[in-house]
C-alpha cells in the first residue's frame, strides 16, 4: 500500500473501527455456540415429533445460511465500497432470526420447522464475516494484517468457547423458567435467542454510531489529489505504476490453494466434533467420552456401532499426542490461511474472495459431519479419519508445489512486470 501521512484521528476511527469488527466477529460465533449445547432438548421440547435425522438438518441450517449469504454480501461490499450497510444488514438478520429463535412457541404447529427456519436466519446473518474480513485487510497495512486476522480468528475462537459455557448458566433459569407466559418466556432454552437478540441491538448501534469506513488504496488516491505533499517518494514511484497495478490480477490459483486449505481446516475440525457426538450419542453411560476405542481406557466403544471390537484399539499415549498436535496445528493454520489469502490478493475490494472463503468454510461444516457420520458409522473412525488426512495431505501437497506463489500481491507483480507480464507459471 501508499505510504500517507494520516492524522492522529484517522488511525483513532480506524482502529476503532478494526476493534468493532473483533466485536462483531465475536458475537456472531457466540450466536452459533450459544445454542449447540441445548438445541436438541429445545427441539424436542417445542415438538415432540422431532427426531435425530432432524435434528441433523437444524445444526446444519446455520453452516447453509452462511454459505449463501457469505458470498452475496460480500459482493455487495464490493458494489457498495463500503462495509457499514452489509453489516448492519446482517446484524438487522441476526436480530430477526434470534427473536424468532426465542418466540418459536408462538406458533400452534410445526414448531421444529420454525425453529430450522430461525437457525437458517441467523446463518445468514453470520455471513458477515466476509465482509468483516474484506474490511479488516483493506483497512490495515501488510505488515499489520497478519496480527489483525489473526485477532479476528481468535475472536472468532472465543466466541466458540464462551458459548457453551454461557448456556450452561442458563440452565440454572431451568424449565419452564421463571417467565414462561404466552407473550414472553424466559427459561433454559429461550434464554439463548433472547441474548443474542440484545447483543445485535447493541452491535447495531455501535456500528452506527462509532463505525469509519477506511480503505488504504481509495483513501491513497483521493488524498493525494487534494495533498501531494503528503506522500513520500516511495508512495510517488508507487502511484506511478497504479495504472499497472490495476491491470495485474491476483494469482488465482493461489487464492484458490488459500481457500481450498481453509475448507480443508474445517473439514478436519469436523472429523473430531462429529465422530465425538456419535459416539456420545450412541454409546452407553460406561462407555462414552472419546472417539475411538483406547487401551486402558473404558470410554470409546459402543456395542451399537458394529466395528467396535473389529477395530484395533489405539495406544492412549498416541491418542494423547495425536490430539496434542491437532491442537497446535489447527489455530495456527487457521489463522494463517486467511491472513496469506488477502496479502496474495493485494490492496483490492476482496469481498467476493472472503465470501468464496467464509462460504467454503461453510460448505465444509455441512458436508463434513453428513460424510464423516457415514464412514464412521460403518467403518470406524481409521475411515473418517483416514479421509480427512488424505485431504489435509492433498493440501499440504498443493501448498508445497506451489509455495513460491504464495506470496503477497506487490511481489508477484513485480515478477509479472520482469516478464513482460507474459511468464508462465513456472518462472512466475
Amino acid at each position: 500500500s501508499v505510504s500517507i501521512n494520516r492524522s492522529p484521528t484517522d488511525e483513532t476511527y480506524r482502529w476503532k473501527s478494526i476493534r468493532l469488527c473483533y466485536l462483531t466477529f465475536f458475537i456472531s460465533s457466540l450466536g452459533f455456540s450459544i445454542c449447540l449445547s441445548s438445541i436438541w432438548p429445545y427441539l424436542q421440547q417445542v415438538d415432540t415429533e422431532s427426531n435425530e435425522a432432524f435434528l441433523g438438518w437444524v445444526v446444519a441450517a446455520f453452516s447453509l445460511g452462511q454459505l449463501i449469504a457469505s458470498p452475496i454480501l460480500g459482493l455487495l461490499f464490493n458494489v457498495m465500497k463500503q462495509a457499514r450497510i452489509p453489516i448492519l444488514i446482517s446484524l438487522v438478520i441476526s436480530l430477526f432470526g434470534s427473536a424468532l429463535y426465542a418466540y418459536v412457541h408462538i406458533f400452534p404447529t410445526n414448531r421444529r420447522f420454525v425453529l430450522l427456519v430461525a437457525r437458517f436466519v441467523i446463518g445468514l446473518g453470520a455471513g458477515n464475516g466476509a465482509v468483516i474480513r474484506s474490511f479488516v485487510s483493506g483497512a490495515t497495512t501488510v505488515a499489520e494484517r497478519t496480527e489483525v486476522m489473526a485477532k479476528v480468528s481468535i475472536c472468532q475462537s472465543l466466541g466458540f468457547i464462551v458459548g457453551p459455557a454461557v448456556q450452561a448458566v442458563f440452565t440454572l433459569l431451568g424449565y419452564p423458567g421463571p417467565v414462561h407466559g404466552a407473550a414472553l418466556q424466559i427459561n433454559m432454552y429461550t434464554s439463548a435467542g433472547l441474548l443474542s437478540f440484545l447483543m445485535a441491538i447493541g452491535n447495531i448501534v455501535l456500528i452506527a454510531v462509532f463505525f469509519k469506513e477506511f480503505f488504504f488504496e481509495t483513501d491513497t488516491m483521493d488524498r493525494s489529489l487534494a495533498n501531494p505533499a503528503s506522500i513520500n517518494s516511495d508512495a510517488a514511484e508507487q502511484l506511478q505504476h497504479q495504472q499497472t497495478d490495476s491491470q495485474t490480477k491476483p494469482d488465482t490459483l493461489a487464492a484458490l490453494i488459500c481457500i481450498f486449505t481453509f475448507c480443508v481446516l474445517f473439514f478436519n475440525f469436523s472429523t473430531l466434533e462429529t465422530s465425538y457426538f456419535i459416539v456420545n450419542g450412541t454409546a452407553s453411560d460406561d462407555s462414552a467420552g472419546l472417539p475411538i476405542r483406547v487401551e486402558d481406557h473404558s470410554g470409546g466403544c459402543s456395542p451399537a456401532l458394529p466395528w467396535c471390537y473389529r477395530v484395533p484399539a489405539v495406544k492412549l499415549p498416541l491418542a494423547i499426542l495425536a490430539i496434542a498436535v491437532h491442537s497446535v496445528g489447527y489455530p495456527i493454520a487457521i489463522v494463517l490461511a486467511p491472513s496469506v489469502l488477502t496479502k496474495i490478493l493485494g490492496q483490492i475490494r476482496q469481498g467476493v474472495w472472503m465470501g468464496l472463503l467464509t462460504g467454503g468454510g461453510s460448505l465444509a461444516r455441512c458436508i463434513g459431519p453428513i460424510v464423516v457420520s457415514l464412514l464412521f458409522s460403518g467403518y470406524g473412525p481409521q475411515a473418517s479419519f483416514l479421509t480427512s488426512s488424505g485431504l489435509v495431505l492433498l493440501s499440504l501437497i498443493a501448498v508445497v508445489a506451489f509455495a513460491k506463489r504464495l506470496v503477497p500481491f506487490d511481489v508477484y507483480r513485480m515478477r509479472r512486470m520482469r516478464l513482460g507480464g507474459y511468464g508462465t507459471y513456472a518462472e512466475i
